[in-house]
Parts: C-alpha cells; sequence; structure tokens
C-alpha cells in the first residue's frame, strides 16, 4: 500500500524524483525512486527527519503549533515534507523545474491516505 501512494506522488507530481515514508525515529517504513534516479531515498529521510525535529523544537520555543510542512528548496533538487502523524512523516523529492503547487497537494492527500494506512 504504502509504495503505491509514493508512487503515485513521483509520477503525479510531474518532476518526482524520489519519495519515502520515515518514522520520526530514523527508519525508512518504505521508499520508491523514479526510474533512473540516482538519488539515496532512505538518507534523504533520515536527513530530512533531523531538519524536521530542529524545526519543531523552533516551532515549541516560537509557541507556534506543530509544524504540519517543511520545503527545502535546493539547486539540484527540492525536498517537501509533511508529517503523516506525530511518529512518521512522508518526504518528496523534485526537479527544480517541478510544480511545487501541485506536489504540495499530492502530499497533503498522500498523507491522509498514509495516516489511514499506518493505522
Amino acid at each position: 500500500m504504502f509504495r503505491e501512494i509514493l508512487s503515485e506522488l513521483i509520477n503525479r507530481s510531474e518532476g518526482g524524483i524520489a519519495a519515502v515514508v520515515m518514522g520520526m525515529d530514523g527508519i525508512a517504513v518504505e521508499t520508491c525512486l523514479h526510474e533512473g534516479a540516482s538519488l539515496e531515498a532512505e538518507q534523504l529521510g533520515l536527513e530530512l527527519s533531523l531538519v524536521l525535529k530542529e524545526a519543531q523544537r523552533a516551532s515549541e520555543l516560537l509557541n507556534a503549533g506543530v509544524p504540519k510542512e517543511l520545503t527545502i528548496e535546493g539547486t539540484k533538487f527540492t525536498a517537501i515534507l509533511r508529517l503523516i502523524n506525530p511518529d512518521y512523516f512522508v518526504a518528496l523529492a523534485l526537479k527544480p523545474e517541478a510544480n511545487q503547487g501541485k506536489a504540495r497537494y499530492l502530499l497533503r492527500v498522500g498523507a491522509l491516505k498514509l495516516a489511514q494506512a499506518l493505522e
């Protein structure tokens, strides 16, 4: 079930490279790569889990509430993270020219499906 959802995120985002469902403990539940992608999805998820934890700490200090989404835009790819629940998140790596708005929408819908699958 997870793999199908991740594959849909990659294929429908028109520029998806990789997707991962990751526990906040840094352990990957499932990964999926676009054919020919050279990105290491598990390493991506692990590093992004560290960034997400720091964002959560900063958010707590600022009394901003729990962060739902985080975007990191680099020159080689963009990573968008979306919380599934307090213990898991989904991350989608995109080519720089990808439509981030569409990807964010797909992640929001995908996170709901993943939350149901995790129950």
